[in-house]
């Protein structure tokens, strides 16, 4: 990034532990492409809470702000390309899973969070001052989501082998894992293997991390309507 470049002194302070993938852009924005497709996360908050404003949903009423908060991340980090913004990119990402972990919790042990969302947003931040502490040992970022989502699996395993749920699919959660797996595989092979958005005539127009916000963003939908069927079932069997 040269010296002139708006980003230029932030990059060269904190840069990301992995290389960006094609050419940057000296201007406000870095990466075009990956930027603007982050509005995908708006669509998908803006259906989340016409959804809950229609159902009245208790524990789902504040889901859309998750969405939010993840495209606000992701742009400034696209925008400026450095790790600091990179920890902001994770902030909703990590609220999300946390609020998850929460869901489960309840389900399995029945506790009661009453402030869910709150607590996602706390924990997030303390999660994200780890994240940001740990930058020296030059982490790879998966490492961070990987206790997280393992316990989450892990608990939604035991939910299912106890059988305590009536009437639960489960095709929504499993389609939200693959959108998920697919997208974060395409992301992971940026500038590797595939060199999609890297250079060519392509480049301008997609690259594999933009799969990944497609994909990450319509697998929202799924872990809300995941989520959707305990809230339709409340008042008889209300595991959240």
């Amino acid at each position: 990034m040269n010296e002139s470049c708006p980003w230029y002194y932030l990059f060269n302070i904190l840069p990301p532990p992995f290389p960006f993938c094609g050419e940057m852009k000296c201007s406000l924005v870095v990466d075009p492409v990956d930027t603007y497709s982050n509005f995908v996360y708006l669509i998908i908050a803006y259906w989340t809470y016409k959804k809950q404003k229609e159902n009245s949903y208790i524990k789902l009423k504040y889901f859309y702000t998750l969405p939010i908060m993840i495209f606000i991340g992701s742009v400034f980090f696209h925008m400026s390309f450095n790790y600091l913004s990179l920890v902001f990119d994770f902030y909703g990402i990590f609220a999300l899973i946390f609020l998850g972990i929460q869901f489960n919790i309840t389900r399995l042990k029945s506790i009661e969070f009453k402030t869910p969302y709150r607590i996602s947003y706390i924990f997030s931040l303390i999660y994200c001052a780890v994240m940001f502490l740990s930058y020296p040992f030059k982490l790879h970022i998966g490492i961070y989501s990987l206790p997280l989502i393992s316990y989450i699996l892990f608990t939604e395993f035991k939910i299912k082998m106890k059988k305590n749920e009536i009437n639960i699919k489960y095709k929504s959660f499993f389609i939200s894992v693959a959108l998920l797996m697919f997208g974060y595989g395409s992301m992971i092979l940026e500038g590797k293997h595939f060199r999609i958005g890297c250079s060519g005539e392509y480049s301008e127009i997609i690259q594999l991390h933009t799969i990944w916000h497609l994909f990450s963003a319509m697998a929202m939908i799924f872990i809300f309507k995941f989520y959707e069927q305990f809230e339709v079932k409340r008042g008889s069997h209300d595991p959240l």
